[in-house]
This record gives structure tokens, sequence and C-alpha cells, in this order.
């Protein structure tokens, strides 16, 4: 799916394919806990951080505890890679045109 790897000790692990479902109760499970970081320890932040990649890796992935995720290096408790990361589900795979775009290329080459 992605290039993104999510590395945990030695090891490194795919983004799992998600369900809609998942990402949507991962991404709203993340929005709870987000809604007062500006008020939060630096260290709530990083649990919550560990929190989105156990919602996100554990069901597929169960070795993955959150003690095991705390071994994780500390360069992927970065806010802006969990965007990247949420980002990846939400682009549409390389081989894949919208229908509409479909059409038109097809009308513009009669």
């Amino acid at each position: 799916m992605s290039e993104l790897k999510i590395k945990v000790g030695d090891k490194k692990y795919d983004l799992p394919d998600v369900t809609a479902d998942h990402l949507i109760k991962i991404i709203e499970d993340e929005e709870k806990r987000s809604e007062s970081e500006e008020s939060l320890s630096l260290s709530k932040i990083l649990k919550n951080r560990i929190d989105f990649y156990y919602d996100l890796l554990n069901p597929y992935y169960p070795e993955l505890t959150k003690k095991v995720l705390g071994k994780m290096p500390s360069y992927q408790l970065s806010g802006l890679l969990q965007v990247q990361i949420t980002n990846e589900y939400l682009k549409p795979p390389l081989d894949s045109k919208p229908e509409k775009a479909k059409k038109e290329s097809v009308s513009k080459s009669s």
C-alpha cells in the first residue's frame, strides 16, 4: 500500500490496509486525545502518539503492544508523521482515476 514503514526495535512494519471504519475510529480517537494537547505535558502528548500507533497497528500486528511501541525511534512520535500516515490512507491508488476524468479524456481524444 505505502512505502512508509513503522520501525519498532530492529523490525520494520508495513502500514496495514485498514477499512474505512477502522480509519475513522483511529482518527476520532486521535482527535479526542488531541483536543486538549495545548494543556498537556510533553510526556502525555508522546503517550497519546503511542496510543495512535497502537490503535492503528495492534489489530494487524498483535505483538505490537503499547510497551513494545514505546521502543520506537522518537522521530516516529512526530505529529507530522502521524498526519503523513493518515494522508497515506486517503490518497487514491496511483492506477485509479476518477470516473469524470476518464470520460473527459475519452471525449478529448475523439
